[in-house]
């Protein structure tokens, strides 16, 4: 589970395809500017994305469209500080039924519907009550509480 903008969709890391290219979403807010760009020999594109990353407050986006093309740096569509939720399958249908979701498909909830249902006395009461399920109310108040940059974030699983 982790938090994701609307569209398209984002993960920390995508799986790289048979074809060589590849595609990550890198944080790069904790980082001094300096630091990253003395790594690219201070081109100053890569200190523009960087410097607008970090102003946003969202990760940079690195990818190769094809092997042994052009390496790419653009602005990721991810909060840089949104935490990521790696749970074993029992504990994230779980959490999504303790949330009140159908924990039969796979997909995405809007986190605006996430933030509701965590505000909702019964569901967090649910929550708190289960001692499984407090460790991850935490990261769920954080995504919650994110504010997006363009569109919606959403809750998204697999």
């Amino acid at each position: 589970m982790s938090c994701a903008a609307a569209s398209p969709w984002w993960s920390r890391s995508t799986a790289i395809p048979a074809s060589g290219s590849f595609e990550i979403e890198v944080r790069v807010c904790p980082l001094a500017l300096a630091s990253i760009a003395r790594c690219f020999d201070w081109d100053p594109a890569v200190i523009t994305v960087v410097d607008e990353a970090q102003f946003l407050g969202r990760r940079a986006r690195i990818w190769q469209s094809e092997p042994g093309g052009d390496i790419k740096l653009g602005l990721g569509l991810n909060p840089d500080a949104a935490p990521e939720l790696e749970v074993a399958n029992g504990n994230a249908y779980a959490i999504l039924a303790s949330l009140g979701l159908d924990e039969e498909s796979c997909g995405a909830v809007p986190m605006s519907e996430v933030r509701q249902r965590l505000m909702d006395p019964r569901i967090r009461r649910r929550l708190d009550d289960d001692p499984h399920m407090t460790r991850y109310v935490e990261a769920l108040t954080t995504m919650a509480a994110l504010k997006p940059v363009d569109g919606e974030y959403h809750l998204a699983w697999a």
